[in-house]
């Protein structure tokens, strides 16, 4: 196991790792009770990741945290970021993650004049929950009628129905 309680650094790609002074890999367990960040340097690993009292975490733009099993954030969604382009993969698709992150996604703006032209922007759904449309949904700037999901059995997009986000639909 890893112990992410390091002071003096929020940087993940340190040696401020315990019981010993090097940087987690794919086989080992790792525990987090103050701020990191995965941001300069090389990509990240662990086996299983635990969000503690005191801990966070951040993913930064172009990063990619691998994790082999399951995700715990026994806090507040706002303690584990994922930044726009940054990467969290997990392994097992069988784990099971306990808690909530908050995922962002930075777009370019968009060219929105109904009858002449409408730019999109296509959004895989990886979580189930998240509300689509609305003041509280994924994208408040959007009116309810442009919010589409996509039909594979005839490569079409249609307006949604959808009040949740459906793991694995593209919308």
């Amino acid at each position: 196991n890893k112990v992410w309680n390091s002071t003096t650094s929020t940087d993940w790609n340190t040696v401020n790792w315990k019981p010993t002074n090097v940087v987690p890999d794919i086989t080992k367990c790792v525990l987090i009770r103050q701020p990191v960040i995965l941001d300069a340097g090389a990509d990240g690993a662990a086996k299983s990741i635990s969000i503690e009292t005191g801990g966070s975490l951040q993913i930064k733009s172009p990063r990619t945290l691998t994790i082999d099993n399951n995700l715990k954030n026994n806090l507040t969604a706002d303690k584990v970021n994922l930044e726009s382009d940054a990467n969290l993969l997990q392994n097992n698709a069988l784990a099971v993650n306990v808690g909530s992150i908050t995922a962002k996604k930075t777009t370019a703006p968009l060219l929105n004049i109904p009858g002449t032209a409408i730019d999109y922007v296509y959004w895989g759904s990886p979580v189930a929950g998240q509300q689509t449309k609305g003041a509280g949904g994924f994208s408040p700037g959007t009116p309810n009628a442009y919010f589409f999901s996509y039909r594979e059995s005839n490569d079409r997009f249609y307006e949604t129905g959808d009040s949740n986000f459906i793991a694995g639909k593209g919308y």
